[in-house]
């Protein structure tokens, strides 16, 4: 991907220079490990070792979990943990939760995040699932147990339709 940004802000657009410059750009992330990784892989494809001076540190600013806005985070915002109750307690969520059960076990177990609360990570497991759909990776399993395409889709469709509304409340 950071080639492929490369290919368009330094060479079809001009936006960004040829070399690094730190002054020119300010990279953020989650405190989220793979989000630190993601930043870190794409500006190694936007600004590769060779449009850089040697030594050359990049800095990646990583804001604290408590203030974070990069993810649906309820500490700054008390709003939002309010919305979530809301949404958990309706009638729409809990029968949707019900009749996927079954899929929500087995997603969860493969996943391996049995020890985390469903809700809040429906949207993440949802967005990891369906990334991997759309580019032809293989989706998790562990043991016997393994995610289908249509458990994918069925969570995808809890998600879209119960989570994404808070955005937009």
């Amino acid at each position: 991907m950071g080639q492929t940004l490369r290919e368009i802000y330094v060479g079809k657009f001009g936006f960004l220079d040829q070399s690094f410059d730190p002054k020119a750009l300010f990279i953020r992330s989650t405190d989220v490990w793979r989000t630190i990784q993601s930043a870190e892989a794409n500006l190694l494809g936007l600004y590769p070792p060779d449009s850089r001076p040697p030594g050359t540190i990049i800095d990646i600013n990583v804001d604290p979990a408590s203030v974070t806005d990069g993810y649906p985070n309820t500490d700054p915002c008390p709003r939002l943990a309010q919305l979530q109750k809301k949404i958990q307690t309706s009638a729409a969520w809990v029968q949707r939760e019900a009749a996927l059960s079954n899929v929500i076990k087995k997603i969860r177990y493969a996943t391996r995040t049995t020890g985390v609360s469903y809700f809040d990570q429906v949207d993440r497991l949802a967005d990891n699932l369906h990334c991997r759909v759309c580019t032809k990776l293989s989706l998790p399993c562990q043991a016997d147990v393994c995610v289908s395409q249509d458990d994918t889709t069925q969570l995808f469709k809890v998600a879209c339709s119960t989570v994404l509304p808070l955005f937009f409340h």
